[in-house]
């Protein structure tokens, strides 16, 4: 026991007696507790002397180790209380000189011993001031180091205390951030729905006021026809005495009949048409009815302007409305009308001038010189015969206006639905945006909270570090305070050890690592832009929108929009802008300058059409093609035929054309509007398909015909 130093007892990471030893298979040995710190620190399981490494997680106990240090210390302490460390073990004499180069304590055998040869010894009184002033110095820098490593590890407490503070802060900052961006795209949300609302509003009020006009012209229409009815049924005379009034009154009646107003469905493309990338361009950024109609408080007649909104009741005009009413009545009860009323006369014969019936003595009187007259039962049945045409003429005019006031009724319905559908695919959309920013809040908390953790764990094993340091280093404060109070000869015994401890707590301290403080700026530097700028990557800005108002009643287009197909007959109205015969939609916005660009993927159909026409072209029936059109037609047939078509202006049939040597997935159309262009191509290839050159001078809009389906591509997929 007395062959081992005290240096074989240190461990070689803690530099103190060994506590709980264990043993790695390399054959060195440590403290458990700083065996388990130091694999921590280094997330690796290697030796701390040699650098192997260790495929036992929990190394064994080295039991003979931890005996031998129990020992060790025990015999120590006996020594020290007993004094007995004074007198050598050697030869029992009193250790009284002091080997210079071994540093020990000798007795005066051992100093003539061949050990000791030609080595320096001193009394042990003489060195005994100059160590105890050496280890006192030591003494007073370790007590100093000691008082700094507290310092240190009152900082990497404070350290620790910052890191959770800093975390609380930005987390709160992040959520104050999307809680932001959260606000702008609910007012963004409620502002469009608000718009649709108002636009709803506007075109039922519109259609509201057209189904009123053609109510009006129903119930007139309709009273002219029973009124011509009753009269077919007249006497003869009293059939031409109403006859020219009759005649005006069909004049009257065969005015143009209300028509649906072109816009009068929802423009929907205004509110779904590439909404996310829009949103995220702005998170960048009677007289009182035909006053009603006319929006002016003007007469029907000269158009002079009334300053009143209440017209005041003609009661005069009103009563002899009403007393002719009444006599018309009577008279035709009574048969009176078949006498003169001047001469008492039957009316047996007609004016053809006047358009009357008149008497014989009416004939003959002055007022009908040179007139020519006929017998009443001549002339009745041509007259019945016109009046029979203008009647049928009626009764058809009538079902066709009962037939427009169903599909006013349809628009209105349609109007409705298309608001509800409308609104729905609004909070879709911006639902998406929300939940992109949650996600996003999330991974950005997320991110936080695990750099937190890494930096408070990081942290917590530098103050474990510090720990430690300060333990040792209380520890050989403490002995080397004890030691200043020993005997000489214990003081010299352990002053090697004791300087030996010195130089290793003399190592530099465990420091505040670089970036041990949470990156703030990771998570709030430009919070917003970064968002946006991500949010980038989800929101797609297709070219082109198209405009479901046009759409054949056999095309379904997506909700975004931006792809088209056949479908079955869908129950929409029969608007102006709607194509009623050719399979085709318009885009939503027209161009009247400037150059635009847009790829439709095409490979899902075997026929389609696609160019630019002109706004004011006909929509209705089979002349589409014939004028204002500058499109490719593609037909599958065998490798494929693609032909060109071009409007009649240029002189140019539609059935010159050219194969294609595949078939083609997509079409790219380029309009340069200023230069007078439309071209197109395929842009997987690269390959040019055809121009067309002209000079333009109407608003054109992109449009698409199919027989399968068509989609227009994002700029994004581009």
């Amino acid at each position: 026991m007395a062959s081992l130093s005290e240096d074989d007892y240190i461990c070689p990471v803690c530099c103190e007696i060994f506590k709980n030893p264990v043993f790695l298979s390399c054959s060195h040995s440590f403290c458990k507790e700083c065996l388990q710190q130091f694999w921590r620190t280094k997330k690796t399981q290697e030796c701390p002397v040699c650098r192997r490494r260790s495929s036992k997680p929990d190394p064994p106990p080295n039991l003979a180790l931890r005996n031998l240090c129990e020992s060790f210390l025990k015999e120590r302490n006996e020594r020290r209380s007993s004094g007995s460390e004074e007198i050598c073990s050697l030869h029992s004499e009193k250790l009284k000189l002091f080997c210079l180069e071994d540093k020990q304590p000798v007795c005066l055998v051992c100093f003539t011993s061949q050990k000791h040869v030609n080595h320096t010894v001193r009394p042990i009184d003489e060195v005994i001031p100059s160590y105890k002033e050496e280890l006192k110095t030591a003494l007073k820098s370790l007590q100093e180091k000691l008082k700094h490593k507290e310092k240190m590890k009152g900082e990497f407490e404070k350290t620790v205390r910052h890191i959770k503070s800093q975390a609380e802060r930005t987390e709160r900052q992040i959520k104050q951030q999307f809680e932001k961006l959260h606000q702008f795209l609910r007012d963004e949300e409620e502002a469009t729905i608000t718009a649709l609302r108002e636009e709803e509003e506007q075109k039922k009020q519109m259609m509201k006021e057209k189904l009123e006009e053609m109510n009006r012209h129903i119930s007139a229409l309709s009273h002219t026809i029973k009124d011509m009815e009753e009269m077919m049924k007249a006497s003869d005379v009293c059939f031409l005495k109403e006859f020219p009034v009759s005649m005006e009154r069909v004049q009257i009646s065969s005015q143009p009949d209300p028509q649906t107003p072109s816009g009068a469905l929802i423009h929907v493309p205004r509110y779904l048409g590439n909404l996310p990338f829009r949103v995220w361009k702005r998170c960048r950024t009677s007289s009182r009815t035909f006053w009603r109609t006319k929006k002016t408080q003007e007469c029907p007649v000269c158009r002079r302007r009334s300053s009143r909104d209440q017209p005041p009741v003609n009661l005069a005009l009103r009563n002899l409305c009403e007393s002719f009413l009444k006599e018309r009545n009577e008279r035709r009860s009574s048969g009176s009308e078949e006498i003169c009323s001047l001469h008492s006369e039957k009316l047996k014969l007609f004016c053809l001038e006047d358009k009357q019936p008149v008497c014989v003595v009416c004939m003959n009187s002055q007022k009908h010189d040179n007139h020519k007259f006929r017998p009443i039962d001549e002339v009745v049945s041509s007259y019945k015969e016109e009046l029979n045409k203008a009647l049928k003429s009626f009764q058809e005019k009538l079902q066709h206006n009962e037939k427009m006031k169903g599909e006013f009724e349809k628009t209105v319905r349609h109007i409705k639905s298309q608001a509800e559908h409308t609104e729905r695919q609004i909070k879709q959309q911006f639902e998406k945006l929300h939940q992109f920013l949650r996600d996003e809040e999330e991974a950005t908390i997320t991110a936080l909270r695990e750099e937190e953790e890494q930096k408070k764990q990081m942290m917590k094993e530098k103050l474990e570090e510090m720990n430690r340091h300060i333990s040792a280093l209380s520890h050989t404060i403490k002995d080397m305070e004890e030691m200043m109070k020993a005997s000489d000869v214990c003081f010299l015994k352990e002053f090697p050890v004791s300087m030996e401890r010195v130089q290793i707590s003399s190592q530099p301290d465990p420091q505040t690592p670089s970036g041990a403080l949470i990156h703030v700026p990771r998570y709030l530097g430009n919070l917003p832009f970064r968002v946006w700028k991500k949010m980038q990557d989800i929101v797609q800005n297709t070219p082109v929108i198209l405009d479901p108002n046009t759409a054949h009643p056999r095309l379904l287009l997506s909700d975004d929009l931006t792809s088209v197909r056949n479908s079955g007959y869908q129950p929409v109205p029969d608007n102006p802008e709607r194509f009623d015969w050719y399979h085709c939609v318009l885009g939503s916005e027209g161009f009247n300058s400037g150059t635009h660009c847009w790829d439709v993927e095409v490979k899902q159909s075997s026929i389609w059409s696609l160019g630019v026409t002109t706004a004011s072209n006909q929509r209705k029936g089979r002349g589409f093609y014939n004028t204002g059109v500058w499109s490719v037609w593609y037909r599958q047939k065998g490798l494929g035929f693609f032909s060109i078509l071009k409007h009649n202006l240029l002189g140019v049939s539609p059935g010159s054309g050219f194969h294609v040597k595949r078939k083609l997935d997509r079409v790219r159309v380029n309009l340069d509007y200023d230069r007078g262009t439309v071209s197109f191509s395929d842009p997987v290839t690269n390959t040019h398909l055809h121009t067309f050159t002209t000079s333009f001078t109407h608003t054109l809009f992109p449009f698409f015909c199919c027989s399968s389906s068509l989609r227009i591509l994002s700029i994004n997929s581009q």
